[in-house]
């Protein structure tokens, strides 16, 4: 920890020299408090709190909703996400046409080749669609707590 604080304070304001001690270092240089000279005021209002932490919720909620997940299904992990949906929506389309090149496969979530078929491709993208409703869910349920 840096001891020169004087880069916290403009030109023509002072700085105290204090002594450096536990007590003062846990000194607060969040400018949420202010000293008139004579009291000690806590310049966090409630307004100010609450859109504080309703900014926290909201950047917690986009880091879960754009994160990567596992979930099993038949037997295999496979990933799931925004970036799975993605990737699978082409292939998916290609499936439900019956576009599927033979010899087709996905890669699960522990890098295996697999090989599917049209319908088993189309339900994969069903579990993953279900595994991403059920962790919204979940992570709308806890953002509102």
């Amino acid at each position: 920890i840096a001891r020169d604080v004087s880069g916290f304070w403009p030109a023509g304001k002072s700085v105290a020299e204090v002594p450096d001690t536990e007590e003062n270092r846990r000194a607060d240089i969040s400018g949420r408090w202010c000293f008139d000279g004579a009291n000690i005021t806590d310049l966090m209002t409630p307004d100010k709190a609450r859109e504080q932490k309703a900014r926290e919720i909201e950047a917690w909620r986009n880091i879960q909703e754009n994160a990567n997940y596992v979930f099993a299904f038949n037997g295999r992990n496979w990933d799931y996400g925004k970036a799975t949906q993605e990737r699978l929506s082409l292939s998916v389309q290609m499936a439900k046409a019956n576009k599927l090149p033979d010899g087709f496969i996905w890669t699960d979530a522990d890098n295996n080749d697999i090989p599917m078929t049209s319908g088993e491709l189309i339900n994969l993208s069903d579990a993953i669609d279900q595994a991403m409703f059920t962790k919204g869910l979940q992570i709308h349920m806890r953002q509102r707590q």
